[in-house]
């Protein structure tokens, strides 16, 4: 099949798109949720800021500073992000940061996108 076509620059990053899979094989992990953020029409990082490298995922607990959850599997031909992240939160947001590293101690202002995730 043809490659797909190159997207649009003036198109924004869309939403964080959130599937939950509470389903466990064992009891140690019944309370565990798996978290799969996936989103679309990302810039290259490098676009975003000079030195930015990767996308980095935290979530954050109402009231609580945001914690270093993993990085976005970056496809730079589709433009797609995704990562796929074990929690036991029932109350919590998810922000997506551009960094220049893979591992920041906390995010950078440069935040691409942000959503609230509650228990159903």
């Amino acid at each position: 099949p043809p490659p797909p076509p190159p997207p649009n620059p003036a198109t924004p990053p869309t939403q964080i798109y959130t599937q939950v899979n509470s389903s466990a094989a064992s009891d140690v992990y019944k309370r565990q949720k798996l978290i799969t953020v996936t989103m679309d029409h990302l810039p290259l990082p490098e676009e975003i800021e000079a030195g930015v490298t990767h996308y980095v995922v935290w979530f954050a607990a109402v009231g609580a500073l945001p914690t270093r959850e993993g990085v976005l599997e970056y496809d730079r031909e589709t433009r797609v992000g995704r990562a796929s992240i074990p929690t036991s939160m029932l109350d919590f947001d998810i922000r997506v940061t551009a960094e220049q590293s893979d591992s920041p101690v906390q995010p950078s202002d440069l935040v691409v996108a942000s959503q609230r995730v509650r228990e159903q």
